[in-house]
């Protein structure tokens, strides 16, 4: 998952819901540290509204994987 704004983010997130927690949770990890990746490119050239864009799609994610293990 690429995403670029808070939006694409939740609507990727919801289309995941019809998978299994496990591919879900695994989607959710991986799309979080590629997130925290291009969060430290944008950090080390100084665009600090895509630092701020990454850290709003963090929040989405890591919300999105505390629900889901709370459902289980």
């Amino acid at each position: 998952m690429e995403s670029t704004s808070a939006t694409q983010a939740e609507e990727t997130t919801r289309s995941w819901e019809q998978l299994s927690h496990t591919v879900q949770k695994s989607n959710l990890k991986q799309a979080i540290e590629k997130t925290e990746l291009n969060q430290m490119y944008y950090e080390n050239k100084g665009r600090e509204k895509n630092v701020l864009t990454c850290e709003t799609i963090i929040r989405i994610l890591k919300t999105k994987l505390e629900e889901i293990n709370q459902e289980e």
